[in-house]
């Protein structure tokens, strides 16, 4: 199974150092949310994780989006 710490604590110890609080809380909860999408799917480690899993992840996701009239 994918050690979700494991890969929250890469991206803390190498994000850009200058980007603001909020910004970091925003990527990480996108973070454990993409981990959290693989560990339901089944998907044992991260070098497994295809093309298809993120189209799907961003698919599967509620967020705002304009759309061409």
């Amino acid at each position: 199974m994918i050690d979700k710490a494991k890969y929250i604590n890469i991206y803390l110890d190498y994000h850009d150092k200058n980007l603001k609080q909020t910004t970091i809380k925003g990527k990480l909860k996108v973070i454990r949310q993409f981990l959290d999408y693989c560990i339901i799917n089944e998907i044992e480690d991260i070098k497994h994780i295809e093309k298809t899993d993120v189209y799907n992840f961003v698919n599967s996701k509620d967020w705002a989006s304009d759309m061409i009239p």
